[in-house]
């Protein structure tokens, strides 16, 4: 039964040895989505940040997210300080930041910007554009671009 609900294809469309992955379909939906949108909206040398977690769109469209926040779940913000995450974004400008509502429950506490990191989703919401929203309910991923890219 659970292989059943597990067939939701992602492409990979890469020259790795993993030419499709499956996941629910639901969360492939909304991840073949976002991957669309960016290999056709977004420049190669864009830098988009995907969080708390999912840096797998990076992969799939070959996009560089951060070197430093790769992922901020809970225990970043705890860990670093919300403030030194922020000032750290404002300096370095990434031109998207993707924003999933992925239950992080397993860390503490559930869900970005509603559970955690309030300060740091109202500095991307003053300083980015909602451009593009997928998916429903369990997997949304919002997609917001720098306001003076606009």
């Amino acid at each position: 039964i659970f292989l059943q609900k597990i067939n939701g294809k992602i492409n990979t469309n890469s020259n790795s040895v993993i030419e499709h992955l499956y996941t629910f379909p639901h969360i492939a939906k909304s991840i073949n989505s976002a991957k669309t949108y960016i290999l056709k909206e977004t420049k190669e040398n864009d830098k988009i940040i995907i969080l708390p977690e999912t840096q797998f769109l990076n992969f799939l469209t070959k996009r560089v997210g951060d070197n430093l926040y790769d992922s901020l779940t809970p225990m970043y913000f705890e860990t670093f300080g919300e403030e030194k995450i922020i000032n750290h974004f404002a300096e370095t400008k990434p031109e998207y930041f993707i924003l999933n509502n992925r239950n992080t429950a397993d860390y503490g506490k559930r869900y970005i910007c509603d559970d955690y990191g309030k300060q740091f989703c109202n500095f991307v919401k003053n300083d980015y554009k909602n451009v593009a929203t997928f998916g429903e309910k369990q997997y949304i991923l919002q997609v917001f671009k720098r306001k003076d890219l606009l």
